[in-house]
Protein backbone atom coordinates (compact mmCIF):
# COMPACT_ATOMS: atom_id res chain seq x y z
CA UNK A 1 0.00 0.00 0.00
CA UNK A 2 2.78 2.55 0.61
CA UNK A 3 4.64 1.55 -2.01
CA UNK A 4 1.24 1.85 -4.42
CA UNK A 5 0.75 5.54 -2.59
CA UNK A 6 4.52 6.50 -3.09
CA UNK A 7 3.92 6.00 -6.84
CA UNK A 8 0.86 8.11 -7.27
CA UNK A 9 2.41 10.80 -4.76
CA UNK A 10 4.95 10.82 -7.65
CA UNK A 11 2.79 10.77 -10.75
CA UNK A 12 0.82 13.34 -9.52
CA UNK A 13 3.59 16.03 -8.39
CA UNK A 14 5.16 15.27 -12.16
CA UNK A 15 1.76 15.90 -13.57
CA UNK A 16 1.79 19.64 -11.41
CA UNK A 17 5.48 19.96 -12.56
CA UNK A 18 4.90 19.20 -16.23
CA UNK A 19 1.92 21.80 -16.38
CA UNK A 20 3.02 24.15 -14.53
CA UNK A 21 5.63 24.45 -17.41
CA UNK A 22 3.43 24.74 -20.00
CA UNK A 23 0.90 27.34 -18.14
CA UNK A 24 4.06 29.38 -17.62
CA UNK A 25 5.31 29.48 -20.87
CA UNK A 26 1.89 30.20 -22.47
CA UNK A 27 1.11 32.71 -20.12
CA UNK A 28 3.70 34.91 -21.45
CA UNK A 29 1.91 35.00 -24.86
CA UNK A 30 -1.59 34.89 -23.59
CA UNK A 31 -0.37 37.91 -21.25
CA UNK A 32 0.59 40.44 -24.24
CA UNK A 33 -2.39 40.66 -25.75
CA UNK A 34 -5.05 40.13 -22.69
CA UNK A 35 -3.66 42.59 -19.95
CA UNK A 36 -6.97 42.16 -17.78
CA UNK A 37 -5.87 40.08 -14.35
CA UNK A 38 -9.24 39.41 -13.19
CA UNK A 39 -10.96 38.69 -16.65
CA UNK A 40 -7.94 36.03 -16.96
CA UNK A 41 -8.56 34.38 -13.77
CA UNK A 42 -12.15 34.47 -14.54
CA UNK A 43 -10.90 32.54 -17.84
CA UNK A 44 -9.06 30.09 -16.26
CA UNK A 45 -11.95 30.16 -13.19
CA UNK A 46 -14.72 28.78 -16.19
CA UNK A 47 -12.50 26.23 -17.93
CA UNK A 48 -11.39 24.46 -14.69
CA UNK A 49 -15.74 24.73 -12.87
CA UNK A 50 -16.16 22.81 -16.67
CA UNK A 51 -13.79 20.42 -16.54
CA UNK A 52 -14.48 19.67 -12.68
CA UNK A 53 -18.06 19.42 -13.73
CA UNK A 54 -17.70 17.05 -16.52
CA UNK A 55 -15.69 14.90 -13.94
CA UNK A 56 -18.33 14.95 -11.20
CA UNK A 57 -21.16 14.05 -13.47
CA UNK A 58 -18.90 10.95 -14.62
CA UNK A 59 -18.27 10.08 -10.98
CA UNK A 60 -14.99 10.27 -11.88
CA UNK A 61 -12.80 11.48 -8.40
CA UNK A 62 -9.34 12.45 -8.08
CA UNK A 63 -9.56 10.60 -4.63
CA UNK A 64 -11.65 10.18 -2.25
CA UNK A 65 -11.40 10.15 1.85
CA UNK A 66 -12.19 7.43 4.19
CA UNK A 67 -15.20 9.25 5.72
CA UNK A 68 -16.83 9.66 2.47
CA UNK A 69 -15.67 6.70 1.10
CA UNK A 70 -16.38 3.80 3.97
CA UNK A 71 -20.45 3.41 3.49
CA UNK A 72 -19.53 2.31 -0.10
CA UNK A 73 -16.79 -0.09 0.93
CA UNK A 74 -18.99 -1.98 3.91
CA UNK A 75 -19.98 -4.97 2.85
CA UNK A 76 -19.02 -5.17 -0.80
CA UNK A 77 -18.17 -8.23 -2.40
CA UNK A 78 -16.15 -6.63 -5.51
CA UNK A 79 -18.38 -7.81 -7.77
CA UNK A 80 -21.11 -4.89 -8.21
CA UNK A 81 -23.15 -5.16 -11.28
CA UNK A 82 -23.74 -1.89 -13.26
CA UNK A 83 -27.21 -0.97 -11.04
CA UNK A 84 -25.12 -0.92 -7.56
CA UNK A 85 -22.26 1.11 -9.28
CA UNK A 86 -24.46 3.59 -10.59
CA UNK A 87 -26.46 3.95 -6.69
CA UNK A 88 -23.39 3.82 -5.61
CA UNK A 89 -21.85 7.33 -7.27
CA UNK A 90 -25.62 8.74 -6.38
CA UNK A 91 -24.96 7.96 -2.59
CA UNK A 92 -21.20 9.65 -3.14
CA UNK A 93 -22.56 12.33 -5.01
CA UNK A 94 -25.85 12.93 -2.08
CA UNK A 95 -22.38 12.38 0.91
CA UNK A 96 -20.68 15.33 -0.87
CA UNK A 97 -23.29 17.80 -1.36
CA UNK A 98 -23.77 17.01 2.38
CA UNK A 99 -20.29 17.63 3.09
CA UNK A 100 -20.53 21.05 1.30
CA UNK A 101 -22.94 22.05 2.94
CA UNK A 102 -22.53 20.78 6.48
CA UNK A 103 -19.08 23.28 5.96
CA UNK A 104 -20.09 26.27 4.41
CA UNK A 105 -18.36 28.67 7.49
CA UNK A 106 -14.61 27.55 6.02
CA UNK A 107 -15.04 26.88 2.10
CA UNK A 108 -16.11 30.78 1.51
CA UNK A 109 -12.94 32.14 2.80
CA UNK A 110 -10.69 29.67 1.37
CA UNK A 111 -11.96 30.05 -2.03
CA UNK A 112 -11.68 34.02 -1.37
CA UNK A 113 -7.75 33.10 -0.66
CA UNK A 114 -7.57 31.19 -3.74
CA UNK A 115 -9.53 33.99 -5.64
CA UNK A 116 -6.60 36.45 -4.40
CA UNK A 117 -3.87 34.19 -4.85
CA UNK A 118 -4.24 34.16 -8.39
CA UNK A 119 -4.90 37.63 -9.18
CA UNK A 120 -2.29 39.03 -7.35
CA UNK A 121 0.27 36.80 -8.42
CA UNK A 122 -0.84 38.27 -12.10
CA UNK A 123 -0.79 41.63 -11.20
CA UNK A 124 2.25 41.53 -9.03
CA UNK A 125 4.18 40.65 -12.19
CA UNK A 126 3.94 44.19 -13.55
CA UNK A 127 4.79 45.48 -10.23
CA UNK A 128 8.39 44.79 -9.85
CA UNK A 129 11.47 42.81 -12.25
CA UNK A 130 10.90 39.50 -13.17
CA UNK A 131 14.46 38.44 -11.15
CA UNK A 132 13.15 40.67 -8.10
CA UNK A 133 9.79 38.26 -8.86
CA UNK A 134 11.66 35.03 -9.74
CA UNK A 135 13.81 35.64 -5.86
CA UNK A 136 10.95 36.14 -3.65
CA UNK A 137 8.81 33.34 -4.73
CA UNK A 138 12.41 31.23 -4.00
CA UNK A 139 12.06 31.37 -0.48
CA UNK A 140 8.74 30.03 -0.89
CA UNK A 141 10.06 26.73 1.05
CA UNK A 142 11.61 29.19 3.80
CA UNK A 143 8.06 30.66 4.21
CA UNK A 144 6.21 27.09 3.72
CA UNK A 145 8.59 25.79 7.36
CA UNK A 146 8.05 29.61 9.13
CA UNK A 147 4.34 29.82 8.71
CA UNK A 148 4.18 26.14 9.74
CA UNK A 149 5.78 26.83 12.79
CA UNK A 150 4.19 29.91 13.82
CA UNK A 151 0.74 29.85 12.85
CA UNK A 152 0.30 25.69 12.82
CA UNK A 153 2.33 25.21 16.04
CA UNK A 154 4.45 22.68 15.07
CA UNK A 155 8.36 22.40 16.35
CA UNK A 156 11.43 22.81 14.44
CA UNK A 157 11.89 19.47 14.63
CA UNK A 158 8.98 18.88 12.69
CA UNK A 159 11.87 17.65 9.53
CA UNK A 160 14.76 16.16 9.23
CA UNK A 161 18.77 18.03 8.64
CA UNK A 162 18.32 16.79 5.18
CA UNK A 163 15.37 18.55 4.41
CA UNK A 164 16.29 21.68 5.93
CA UNK A 165 19.49 21.40 4.18
CA UNK A 166 18.34 20.51 0.88
CA UNK A 167 15.78 23.62 0.75
CA UNK A 168 18.51 25.47 1.88
CA UNK A 169 20.74 24.08 -1.24
CA UNK A 170 17.43 24.66 -3.81
CA UNK A 171 16.56 27.89 -2.51
CA UNK A 172 20.18 29.50 -2.91
CA UNK A 173 20.50 27.71 -5.83
CA UNK A 174 17.24 29.58 -7.56
CA UNK A 175 18.57 32.81 -6.58
CA UNK A 176 22.06 32.78 -7.53
CA UNK A 177 20.72 31.18 -11.22
CA UNK A 178 18.18 34.32 -11.37
CA UNK A 179 20.75 37.05 -10.61
CA UNK A 180 22.87 35.75 -12.95
CA UNK A 181 20.97 34.26 -15.73
CA UNK A 182 22.37 35.62 -19.17
CA UNK A 183 19.52 38.84 -20.48
CA UNK A 184 16.83 37.71 -23.36
CA UNK A 185 14.13 39.61 -24.55
CA UNK A 186 11.90 37.97 -22.33
CA UNK A 187 13.62 39.33 -19.73
CA UNK A 188 13.06 43.56 -19.89
CA UNK A 189 10.53 43.87 -17.41
CA UNK A 190 9.64 46.96 -15.13
CA UNK A 191 12.16 48.20 -12.20
CA UNK A 192 11.47 47.23 -8.40
CA UNK A 193 10.31 49.92 -6.20
CA UNK A 194 8.71 49.48 -2.35
CA UNK A 195 5.41 49.26 -2.95
CA UNK A 196 5.84 46.44 -5.76
CA UNK A 197 7.92 44.81 -3.21
CA UNK A 198 5.50 44.70 -0.55
CA UNK A 199 3.00 43.62 -2.99
CA UNK A 200 5.21 40.88 -4.48
CA UNK A 201 5.98 39.33 -0.99
CA UNK A 202 2.38 39.96 0.40
CA UNK A 203 1.73 37.49 -2.92
CA UNK A 204 4.25 34.92 -2.17
CA UNK A 205 2.63 34.63 1.61
CA UNK A 206 -0.68 34.49 0.43
CA UNK A 207 0.57 31.79 -1.71
CA UNK A 208 2.16 29.80 0.97
CA UNK A 209 -1.18 30.41 3.14
CA UNK A 210 -3.33 29.48 0.26
CA UNK A 211 -1.19 26.30 -0.28
CA UNK A 212 -1.36 24.90 3.32
CA UNK A 213 -4.68 25.57 4.10
CA UNK A 214 -5.49 23.43 0.61
CA UNK A 215 -3.77 20.15 2.00
CA UNK A 216 -5.67 20.42 5.42
CA UNK A 217 -8.97 21.07 4.20
CA UNK A 218 -7.96 17.66 2.03
CA UNK A 219 -7.13 15.74 4.82
CA UNK A 220 -9.34 13.45 7.07
CA UNK A 221 -11.16 15.66 9.99
CA UNK A 222 -9.38 12.75 12.40
CA UNK A 223 -6.10 13.92 11.16
CA UNK A 224 -6.56 17.62 11.76
CA UNK A 225 -9.23 20.03 12.70
CA UNK A 226 -9.72 21.76 9.49
CA UNK A 227 -10.08 18.52 7.74
CA UNK A 228 -12.63 18.11 5.25
CA UNK A 229 -11.95 15.01 3.68
CA UNK A 230 -12.95 16.51 0.31
CA UNK A 231 -11.88 14.93 -2.82
CA UNK A 232 -9.15 17.44 -4.51
CA UNK A 233 -11.63 17.37 -7.63
CA UNK A 234 -14.25 18.52 -5.37
CA UNK A 235 -12.47 21.13 -3.35
CA UNK A 236 -10.97 22.76 -7.26
CA UNK A 237 -14.61 22.90 -8.39
CA UNK A 238 -16.12 24.75 -5.21
CA UNK A 239 -13.43 26.98 -5.63
CA UNK A 240 -13.29 27.50 -9.33
CA UNK A 241 -17.43 28.38 -8.59
CA UNK A 242 -16.37 30.74 -6.05
CA UNK A 243 -13.52 32.32 -7.95
CA UNK A 244 -15.12 33.00 -11.25
CA UNK A 245 -18.44 34.82 -9.30
CA UNK A 246 -16.46 37.35 -7.56
CA UNK A 247 -13.15 37.88 -10.58
CA UNK A 248 -16.57 38.53 -12.67
CA UNK A 249 -17.97 40.64 -10.87
CA UNK A 250 -14.70 42.87 -9.78
CA UNK A 251 -14.06 42.60 -13.65
CA UNK A 252 -17.04 44.33 -14.75
CA UNK A 253 -16.71 46.64 -12.15
CA UNK A 254 -13.60 48.13 -12.77
CA UNK A 255 -14.36 48.00 -16.89
CA UNK A 256 -12.10 45.18 -17.77
CA UNK A 257 -15.49 43.32 -18.81
CA UNK A 258 -16.83 46.44 -21.02
CA UNK A 259 -12.92 46.49 -22.60
CA UNK A 260 -12.80 42.97 -23.42
CA UNK A 261 -14.85 42.91 -27.18
CA UNK A 262 -13.02 45.72 -28.03
CA UNK A 263 -9.84 44.20 -27.57
CA UNK A 264 -11.28 41.01 -29.39
CA UNK A 265 -12.32 42.37 -32.08
CA UNK A 266 -8.41 44.11 -32.26
CA UNK A 267 -6.60 41.34 -32.34
CA UNK A 268 -8.92 38.98 -35.02
CA UNK A 269 -6.54 38.96 -37.93
CA UNK A 270 -4.71 36.38 -39.36
CA UNK A 271 -1.64 37.61 -37.92
CA UNK A 272 -2.48 37.82 -34.59
CA UNK A 273 -4.96 34.68 -34.50
CA UNK A 274 -2.63 32.34 -32.74
CA UNK A 275 -2.65 34.43 -29.32
CA UNK A 276 -6.53 32.64 -28.97
CA UNK A 277 -5.34 29.12 -29.38
CA UNK A 278 -2.37 30.52 -26.56
CA UNK A 279 -5.49 31.55 -24.63
CA UNK A 280 -8.05 28.19 -25.46
CA UNK A 281 -4.43 25.67 -24.32
CA UNK A 282 -3.50 27.90 -21.62
CA UNK A 283 -6.86 28.11 -19.73
CA UNK A 284 -7.68 24.34 -20.63
CA UNK A 285 -3.97 23.65 -19.26
CA UNK A 286 -4.68 25.69 -15.81
CA UNK A 287 -8.17 23.75 -15.05
CA UNK A 288 -5.93 20.54 -14.99
CA UNK A 289 -3.25 22.32 -13.68
CA UNK A 290 -5.34 23.43 -10.28
CA UNK A 291 -6.28 19.93 -9.81
CA UNK A 292 -3.01 18.17 -10.16
CA UNK A 293 -1.85 20.65 -7.79
CA UNK A 294 -4.35 19.92 -5.11
CA UNK A 295 -3.77 16.39 -5.24
CA UNK A 296 0.16 16.68 -5.48
CA UNK A 297 -0.59 19.12 -2.59
CA UNK A 298 -2.64 16.48 -0.41
CA UNK A 299 0.00 13.46 -1.36
CA UNK A 300 3.11 15.34 -0.89
CA UNK A 301 2.57 18.27 1.01
CA UNK A 302 3.03 21.91 0.93
CA UNK A 303 6.53 22.00 1.46
CA UNK A 304 6.99 19.81 -1.81
CA UNK A 305 5.11 21.98 -3.83
CA UNK A 306 7.74 24.88 -3.44
CA UNK A 307 10.65 22.63 -3.99
CA UNK A 308 8.84 21.50 -7.32
CA UNK A 309 8.28 25.37 -7.98
CA UNK A 310 11.67 26.07 -7.26
CA UNK A 311 13.08 23.49 -9.98
CA UNK A 312 10.50 24.54 -12.57
CA UNK A 313 11.68 28.27 -11.98
CA UNK A 314 15.20 26.78 -12.85
CA UNK A 315 13.99 25.15 -16.06
CA UNK A 316 12.21 27.78 -17.24
CA UNK A 317 15.35 29.79 -17.30
CA UNK A 318 16.82 27.26 -19.40
CA UNK A 319 14.03 26.96 -21.76
CA UNK A 320 14.18 30.97 -22.06
CA UNK A 321 17.71 30.92 -22.85
CA UNK A 322 16.76 28.12 -25.46
CA UNK A 323 14.24 29.93 -26.94
CA UNK A 324 16.30 32.93 -27.16
CA UNK A 325 18.87 31.55 -29.44
CA UNK A 326 16.37 29.63 -31.51
CA UNK A 327 14.46 32.77 -32.70
CA UNK A 328 18.25 34.36 -33.16
CA UNK A 329 18.98 31.17 -35.56
CA UNK A 330 15.70 32.09 -37.64
CA UNK A 331 16.23 35.40 -37.87
CA UNK A 332 13.16 36.04 -35.54
CA UNK A 333 15.64 38.49 -33.33
CA UNK A 334 18.67 40.42 -33.97
CA UNK A 335 20.62 40.30 -30.89
CA UNK A 336 21.61 36.88 -29.02
CA UNK A 337 21.81 36.31 -25.29
CA UNK A 338 24.89 36.05 -24.15
CA UNK A 339 26.07 32.29 -23.43
CA UNK A 340 25.14 30.94 -19.89
CA UNK A 341 27.92 31.54 -17.02
CA UNK A 342 29.32 29.76 -14.55
CA UNK A 343 27.19 31.55 -11.98
CA UNK A 344 24.13 30.26 -14.09
CA UNK A 345 25.36 26.95 -14.19
CA UNK A 346 26.64 26.41 -10.66
CA UNK A 347 23.30 27.60 -9.62
CA UNK A 348 21.18 25.50 -11.93
CA UNK A 349 23.14 22.46 -10.38
CA UNK A 350 22.39 23.58 -6.76
CA UNK A 351 18.92 24.13 -7.14
CA UNK A 352 18.72 19.86 -9.33
CA UNK A 353 21.02 18.80 -6.83
CA UNK A 354 18.87 20.28 -4.09
CA UNK A 355 15.76 18.96 -5.56
CA UNK A 356 17.09 15.49 -5.43
CA UNK A 357 18.63 15.66 -2.01
CA UNK A 358 14.86 16.77 -0.68
CA UNK A 359 13.18 13.67 -2.61
CA UNK A 360 15.26 11.29 -0.62
CA UNK A 361 15.76 12.67 2.63
CA UNK A 362 11.77 13.13 2.44
CA UNK A 363 11.29 9.70 1.50
CA UNK A 364 13.70 8.79 4.39
CA UNK A 365 11.69 10.74 7.02
CA UNK A 366 8.14 9.85 5.63
CA UNK A 367 9.61 5.88 6.18
CA UNK A 368 10.81 6.80 9.59
CA UNK A 369 7.01 7.93 10.56
CA UNK A 370 5.39 5.12 9.18
CA UNK A 371 7.73 2.81 11.18
CA UNK A 372 7.63 4.81 14.27
CA UNK A 373 3.44 4.78 13.90
CA UNK A 374 3.72 0.74 13.33
CA UNK A 375 5.93 0.27 16.66
CA UNK A 376 3.23 2.31 18.72
CA UNK A 377 0.71 0.46 17.16
CA UNK A 378 2.04 -3.02 18.16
Amino acid sequence: MAGNSATLSVLWISMYFILNLFVTLTSKHVQSYMQSAWLLAASHAIFTFTITSLLSWLGVYTSKSDELGRKERDGRDGHDDEEDGRRDRHESGRNLREHLLNNLYILPPFSLLYTLNIVISNWTLGLVSLTMHQTIRAVVPAMTVLLSITILGRTWREYSPGVYGAITLTICGVILAINTAPSTSNTTLSTTNAFGFAWTMFGAILAVAKTIASNHLQQPPRRNSWGLGLPSSVLVRYCSLCSLIITTVVASWNGELKALLPTILSTLSWTQLPWVWFWFSNALATSFLNIASFEANKRCGPLSMGVASNLKQVVILLLDLSLAKQAVRIGHADVAPTGPGGGFILGSLMTMIGGMWYAFARADMDGRRRQHSTDNKG
